[in-house]
């Protein structure tokens, strides 16, 4: 398992070991970026089994080299020696590496970093598993589904994230039950923390935390966050560096301030339930929550640019997207149809918008796809489905003359594919190399071999639940493989003591808060 840590604002201590297999490297580097404070202290151990392993594949670890960008003026660094390079304006500390035993095993276990200064204390996730976002800190005050789609991309590749919720909730704000299946996928990865913001107590709580955590992501209407006085400016206050980012149904300002949004909402407000269903049906919503699972993850995509301009600027900053922008986002192509030539799109039905012969055909079993709009795949379909009588036809010649002769090119190849049950097309477009699939109800999706291919069903052991699977990442790394389990969602406050205690709340203080409602 390996580990690296990260801590702008305080000390920490640096757990260093790898694979086995590759054995451990003479140097190991670590960039502090801007991180030179008064008082930062850094220790760097290796784990007495990481040690041990190491003297297995015959290396020892010895040394690790850490980088700063400007020359440290109160940085103590034990058991080092540090080496001023005025060319390329760095500093270079070559520490020696000390051997001692960590209280937790090679599976799972948190290293706790501290200071001698007076910085706050950061805790960082660790598992066996290297991925790219490990040693991020995230609080979580999302609720609904947008919100925690954006936080569960920066769980899932590794942020150490903690999930606020306010006490006693026992229905999310989805109108789902925490063990149901929405819930259970959409909060994996995470801790609980509960916390009533409302309360001074849990308002200092919640700043302790912003101190050295390096996200905060909220959903609330946009006027909700400055109520509480959690909002980007009073994070900001006590912590430069935070990268703060929000989802609205309108956006942050505007003639729609605070006006409440979901999904449906936007559907219906940003055009698409317009270009939905069959012509002259009326308008239609597609089947799932579109606009707050592609707000999520154009939010969870701003965070990771915020965090690296962070890395150039060494400033945060506050990172904002909404489901009306999202949506438009989404209507892409169509949306350009508009702004360019001054159409006004319609509905279409199951046929492609501007692309025949594209679109769902009846066959003598079901129904299927084919797409077979350009020149080059229309007439692999024709000669494949033995109706080259169609490319002799001048109006037929071209795409253009193709969408012009809509209804009759459609009519005809619905007449041809109707002969035939799907499982024939299927095989008969795929050897021809005219895209083409089965319209599948969703247990024949995950029982598809290409499917259970790709993994992307993944296994979480609940300890209340039981086993469960749940929508695993569609993006594949070549250096950062997916885990093979997933960690359960948590329970509600499963984790208060535990964060509590990486703050200094010893039994006593604790209870005091519960007393109070605060936790």
């Amino acid at each position: 398992p390996g580990t690296g840590a990260h801590a702008p604002l305080g000390g920490f201590v640096v757990i260093v070991c790898e694979q086995a297999s590759r054995g451990l490297n003479q140097y190991h580097h670590l960039d502090l970026g801007g991180a030179e404070q008064p008082g930062l202290v850094v220790d760097v151990v290796v784990p007495a089994w990481c040690e041990r392993m190491a003297r297995r594949t015959a290396q020892q670890p010895r040394e690790m080299r850490l980088i700063t960008r400007r020359q440290p003026r109160q940085l103590s660094l034990r058991n080092s020696v540090s080496r001023w390079d005025e060319n390329a304006k760095m500093t270079s500390h070559v520490v020696r590496l000390s051997v001692r035993e960590f209280g937790c095993d090679t599976s799972s276990c948190r290293m706790r970093c501290y200071t001698d200064g007076p910085h706050p204390r950061k805790e960082y996730a660790m598992t066996n598993y290297r991925l790219p976002l490990n040693g991020l800190s995230v609080l979580d005050l999302t609720a609904h589904r947008a919100g925690p789609t954006a936080v569960r991309q920066l769980a899932d590749w590794g942020a150490n994230v903690i999930k606020i919720e306010a006490p006693g909730a026992g229905v999310d704000a989805t109108g789902s039950r925490r063990d149901g299946p929405d819930f259970q996928n959409l909060h994996r990865n995470k801790r609980s923390l509960t916390l009533n913001l409302k309360t001074p107590e849990g308002l200092e709580i919640f700043f302790k935390l912003a101190k050295t955590a390096d996200v905060v992501v909220e959903n609330y209407r946009s006027t909700v966050k400055h109520r509480l006085g959690v909002d980007y400016e009073s994070v900001k206050k006590v912590n430069p560096r935070i990268v703060y980012g929000s989802i609205s149904g309108f956006g942050q300002d505007g003639p729609y301030e605070g006006r409440a949004g979901v999904d449906q909402i936007a559907q219906g407000m940003g055009g698409l339930m317009s270009i939905t269903g069959h012509p002259g049906g009326g308008p239609v919503r597609v089947g799932i929550a579109i606009n707050d699972t592609s707000a999520g993850l154009l939010l969870a995509n701003a965070i990771v640019l915020a965090l690296l301009d962070r890395e150039r600027t060494g400033e945060g900053q506050w990172v904002s997207t909404s489901l009306i922008e999202a949506q438009i986002f989404m209507l892409d192509f169509q949306a350009a149809r508009y702004l360019i030539r001054g159409e006004v799109p319609g509905q279409e039905g199951n046929n492609h918008p501007t692309g025949t012969a594209t679109g769902m055909f009846e066959t003598s079993d079901g129904y299927i796809n084919i797409a077979a709009s350009g020149d080059a795949v229309w007439k692999r379909f024709c000669e494949a489905a033995g109706a080259t009588d169609l490319l002799t036809k001048p109006e037929y010649a071209t795409s253009a003359g193709r969408v012009k002769n809509r209804q009759a090119v459609n009519a005809r190849v619905a007449e041809i594919v109707r002969q035939h049950p799907s499982a024939y097309w299927d095989e008969l477009m795929y050897k021809s190399g005219v895209p083409c699939g089965p319209i599948n109800t969703i247990d024949k999706v995950f029982a598809d071999p290409q499917v259970q291919h790709l993994g992307i069903a993944r296994p979480v052991e609940h300890p209340k639940y039981g086993p469960q699977k749940v929508v695993g990442q569609p993006i594949h790394m070549s250096r950062y493989p997916q885990p093979d389990k997933l960690q359960h969602t948590p329970e509600a406050g499963e984790h208060t003591t535990e964060v509590l205690n990486g703050l200094g709340y010893d039994q006593a203080a604790i209870a005091a808060l519960r007393a109070k409602g605060a936790i």
